[in-house]
């Protein structure tokens, strides 16, 4: 070995324990030195200089890659919009099935907001804005005329200027850059993109095509600490049993949606023949990661003069039910099927699909409860596994 390469040898040793001191055992510079030079030889395979110069060189890569909990405290607070429903500088999912009422849902909030006093749960309005409609549902006419009958301060809603009013709004790298000049000149807080499906033509199941998308509405929300507003629609599924509370598994399109909203809000119909004035609009959370999601559920009613958010008869109130969610009711299934021995892949698989679950709520319902798939005689069977 040359005495070239024994150094070399002998420096890459002296960084792999560096590393090791520095990273794992948290030691000073200075106490890592001294191990380095516990470590050498006689004589020393490195002098005092280079030994200086590998610690020197694993703390500046070290420093480069990590960060300590104490640079957390740099980090802005959390802001809201309305706590806890719409947090500021993140993105908020609005989805229901159709004729429930989301737009006008998002309309009212915008409505609030103009006017300031207090938000449905009666907790107080802190901001007062302007709001950001974008409107990809060629619903344009409707929010002029809702804007009239609710009585709204009409110069307090915004819409990005286009060459045809009719047309929709599509999310693209032109469109990105006209919404963030007009975040940059107007003072506006709340961005309300209506809906998602009407705003880009891409694959929506598809994670790598609806990626991109939620990055450019994240980079609004964050660059320019408003809230984005999405409204969305859930799945087809869904749509075969209106009764039913929404859960997140009913959020159309890929998972990367979901993902990347912090608050996920849904709207749904109820019910109501105690009342004369019809049924209700429900109005409830189903995620929330930068607190603690609430279960409270509001309640309104459509008319003519815009939303009315109401408290709902004892009576109403008692008769709903705790809904069981869809990963609930497959556990459920699937540990009724399997109470009296295995039951055969195609058999269970069958029934889970006839009750509207999806398979990667099946699969995760199977992992929770410890149940496994066995080919026996070439045939995939389910059991719970001891």
């Amino acid at each position: 070995m040359t005495p070239e390469s024994a150094t070399c040898d002998a420096r890459t040793e002296a960084e792999n324990a560096a590393r090791l001191c520095l990273g794992f055992y948290r030691m000073s510079a200075e106490d890592t030195l001294e191990t380095l030079r516990s470590l050498q030889g006689s004589p020393p395979a490195l002098t005092e200089e280079e030994l200086w110069d590998v610690v020197d060189c694993i703390t500046t890569r070290h420093l480069e890659l990590i960060i300590t909990g104490e640079a957390l405290d740099s980090l802005p607070p959390i802001e809201w919009l309305w706590e806890p429903y719409i947090p500021l500088g993140h993105i908020t999912d609005v989805f229901g099935n159709p004729g429930v009422c989301k737009s006008g849902l998002c309309l009212h909030i915008a409505k609030l907001l103009s006017r300031g006093d207090r938000w449905p749960d009666d907790t107080e309005i802190q901001i007062r804005s302007k709001t950001l409609w974008i409107d990809a549902e060629g619903a344009k006419t409707l929010v002029r005329d809702r804007l009239s009958r609710w009585n709204m301060v009409k110069q307090d809603l915004f819409l990005p200027k286009q060459e045809d009013i009719f047309s929709d709004f599509k999310i693209g790298p032109e469109s990105d850059r006209l919404i963030q000049e007009i975040l940059k000149d107007q003072p506006v807080r709340l961005v309300i993109v209506d809906s998602l499906s009407g705003a880009h033509t891409e694959n929506e199941n598809k994670a790598q095509k609806m990626k991109p998308l939620m990055v450019i509405f994240q980079k609004w929300a964050a660059e320019y600490s408003c809230a984005v507003v999405i409204v969305h629609h859930p799945n087809k599924k869904h749509q075969l049993n209106l009764a039913q509370r929404l859960d997140l598994d009913r959020l159309r399109g890929s998972s990367v949606i979901a993902a990347s909203a912090r608050s996920v809000l849904a709207v749904d119909i109820v019910k109501d023949k105690e009342s004369a004035e019809g049924d209700l609009h429900r109005l409830y959370q189903l995620k929330n990661n930068l607190g603690r999601r609430t279960d409270s559920d509001l309640f309104f009613r459509v008319k003519d003069d815009g939303l009315h958010f109401v408290e709902p008869s004892p009576v109403l109130l008692a008769s709903f039910i705790p809904a069981e969610s869809k990963m609930e009711q497959a556990k459920r299934i699937i540990a009724e099927m399997l109470t009296d021995g295995s039951k055969s892949a195609k058999e269970m698989e069958q029934r889970l699909r006839s009750e509207g679950i999806s398979e990667a709520t099946w699969k995760r319902a199977k992992k929770e409860l410890n149940v496994k798939s066995e080919n026996e005689g070439g045939e995939w069977w389910w059991k719970v596994s001891s």
